[in-house]
């Protein structure tokens, strides 16, 4: 190997090194004291508005999915949803769904609606939350 592949190897490990450094999520350095170490850690709103501990839900497999009433495959997906909830609802499984608009907004609707939408139309048993932005 040449000098001068080494030197530009040396310098790609010590970028890498310095950009995983300084950009780690998970660094004490750079979360803030009292952040939230784990989902059990979060409260939610739930539909109507009523606080829900996400430790509610310690122990249980979770599928945490975004839902919304306009998407071309809405009928298919609450259809699906429903089936794999009532499947696995006894064994300690549980989905959370979170209405967001940010995605080609399609869910538009209010609170009511969406409970509307889901609880009324789609039969849904699992937990439906208030809308929410997404966040990276």
């Amino acid at each position: 190997m040449s000098f001068t592949n080494l030197a530009a190897l040396f310098f790609l490990v010590l970028a890498l090194f310095l950009f995983y450094r300084y950009t780690s999520f998970s660094s004490p350095q750079t979360m803030a004291e009292g952040s939230p170490k784990s989902i059990y850690d979060f409260t939610v709103k739930d539909i109507l508005g009523n606080d829900v501990p996400l430790s509610n839900y310690r122990g249980k497999v979770l599928l945490i999915v975004n839902v919304a009433s306009k998407c071309g495959l809405t009928d298919s997906n609450y259809k699906e949803l429903n089936i794999l909830y009532e499947k696995y609802k006894d064994q300690g499984f549980e989905i959370l769904a979170f209405p967001c608009n940010q995605f080609l907004w399609q869910e538009p609707g209010t609170n009511e609606e969406i409970q509307e939408t889901v609880c009324i139309r789609f039969k849904a048993e699992f937990p439906v939350f208030e809308k929410v932005k997404a966040t990276v």
